[in-house]
């Protein structure tokens, strides 16, 4: 709680390269960042408003990840990110 951040793990049990995988969070998102021991070509996140939530588009999942997603302090602009 003191980083205002939640870490997912992401776990693909087939072995097949997953793309555009997308996690939606109820709060609003300050930044998003991939944390991968796979070898990736694409390792950064996009992150925009969908409704009244933000939606991280994560481009590819090989075996495992952690998505760590940093939440904005109470009291910050909700604007979207580009």
């Amino acid at each position: 709680p003191e980083y205002r951040r939640v870490v997912v793990r992401l776990l693909n049990d087939r072995q097949k390269l997953e793309k555009d995988i997308r996690v939606r969070v109820r709060a609003p998102v300050e930044r998003a960042e991939i944390l991968s021991p796979d070898h990736l070509s694409e390792t950064t996140p996009s992150v925009r408003t969908h409704d009244k939530s933000w939606e991280i588009s994560i481009p590819e999942l090989q075996t495992y990840d952690l998505l760590a997603i940093y939440l904005k302090a109470k009291g910050e602009s909700a604007q979207a990110i580009p």
